[in-house]
C-alpha cells in the first residue's frame, strides 16, 4: 500500500475507512498471495530450464559458439528483472525511498516504469531471456487481440482498430471501457503515434 498509495493505507481518510471493511483487506491479501505464487512458479520453472541447459553444456550435448560463455547467475538475474518489469515491480534504484511520495502524484511509479521498460527485454543480450520475452509478449498480444477481435466479430462488444484513437484496442461495452492488457495499450498507442508522426 505504501508503494501503490491506492485504496488501502493510513495516509488518507478514505483508505482508513476501506481498511475497516473486512472483505477489502481479505481480497488484497488473496490477490497478492496468488500473484506472488504465480510469479514464483514462473521464476522457478525458468531456473529449471537454466539448470538443464547448463547440464547439457557440461555433458557436451549442447555446444557454444567460439568465445561464448554461459553465465547461469547472470541469466537468472536478467530473467528476474524481466519478470519484475512485466509484473509492475520495476526497480527504482536510488529513488526507492521516494516511492511513496512519487506514487502520490504518479499513481504507481514501479508499475508505470515496468510498463515502459518491458519492451527492452525483447532486445536482451541474453538469448534465453530474449526468447522468453518474445514468447511472453507475443503470446499476450495474441491472447488480448484474439479475445478482443473474437468478441467484436460475435457482436459482444466493440473494439477500435484506429491507432490514433484513445480507445485503440480497448473493449467497449456501452459506456464502459476495458483494457485487457492491464495498461500496456496506453504505451503501445503512444509508440504507434510517435512512429506514425516521425514517418510523415
Amino acid at each position: 500500500r505504501s508503494e501503490q498509495f491506492m485504496i488501502l493505507g493510513s495516509e488518507r481518510p478514505n483508505p482508513r475507512m476501506m481498511e475497516k471493511l473486512p472483505w477489502i483487506p481479505w481480497s488484497q491479501r488473496s490477490f497478492v498471495t496468488l500473484t506472488n505464487q504465480m510469479n514464483w512458479e514462473i521464476f522457478t520453472d525458468f531456473v529449471d530450464k537454466v539448470i538443464a541447459k547448463n547440464a547439457a553444456i557440461a555433458a557436451g550435448k549442447q555446444t557454444l559458439r567460439a568465445g561464448e560463455a554461459f553465465n547461469m547467475q547472470g541469466t537468472i538475474t536478467n530473467y528476474a528483472a524481466m519478470l519484475a518489469d512485466m509484473t509492475g515491480r520495476a526497480g527504482l534504484g536510488p529513488l526507492k525511498e521516494l516511492s511513496p511520495a512519487m506514487n502520490a502524484g504518479l499513481f504507481s511509479i514501479r508499475l508505470t516504469l515496468g510498463r515502459i521498460l518491458t519492451p527492452r527485454h525483447l532486445l536482451s543480450a541474453d538469448p534465453m531471456v530474449r526468447k522468453e520475452a518474445w514468447k511472453t509478449i507475443m503470446g499476450a498480444i495474441s491472447a488480448y487481440g484474439g479475445i478482443g477481435l473474437a468478441g467484436k466479430q460475435l457482436g459482444l462488444w466493440d473494439v477500435s482498430l484506429d491507432s490514433n484513437s484513445p480507445d485503440f484496442g480497448v473493449i467497449r461495452i456501452g459506456p464502459a471501457r476495458i483494457d485487457p492488457s492491464g495498461g500496456y495499450l496506453q504505451f503501445a498507442t503512444l509508440i504507434s503515434r510517435l512512429v506514425s508522426q516521425s514517418s510523415t
